[in-house]
C-alpha cells in the first residue's frame, strides 16, 4: 500500500507491516509492540508531538500529545517514496 495514513489507536507493528506490505528489521522491533514504541526506540526517548523518524520506507511523525501523561496521541505514517504521478510520455511536440 501507498498511502499516508494517521494512527489514532496503539497500532501494533505487525499491522504496520502488513498494511505497507514491508518487512520490518528485526532490531527494530526488539521490546516494540506499537508504531508509538517504535518510534520512542527509533528517536532514543519519549516522542514530543512533531517528532519524526524513518523507518523501512516510512516516515513516523509524532501527532499531538494526550493524557495526564502527555503521550503522543497519534502517529502520521507516511511512505518515503510515492508512485510516479507522471503522465504520458513525450512532451507534446511531434
Amino acid at each position: 500500500m501507498n498511502r499516508a495514513g494517521e494512527t489514532t489507536r496503539p497500532l501494533h507493528v505487525d499491522e504496520l507491516a502488513d498494511h505497507y506490505d514491508l518487512v520490518l528489521d528485526p532490531e527494530d522491533l526488539e521490546d516494540v509492540d506499537t508504531v508509538g514504541g517504535l518510534l520512542a526506540k527509533r528517536l532514543g526517548r519519549v516522542p514530543i508531538p512533531g517528532a519524526t523518524v524513518d523507518v523501512s520506507g516510512l516516515r513516523l511523525v509524532a501527532g499531538s500529545a494526550t493524557g495526564r501523561r502527555n503521550r503522543v496521541g497519534t502517529v502520521l505514517v507516511t511512505p518515503l517514496e510515492l508512485p510516479s504521478q507522471e503522465g504520458p510520455e513525450g512532451d507534446g511536440d511531434d
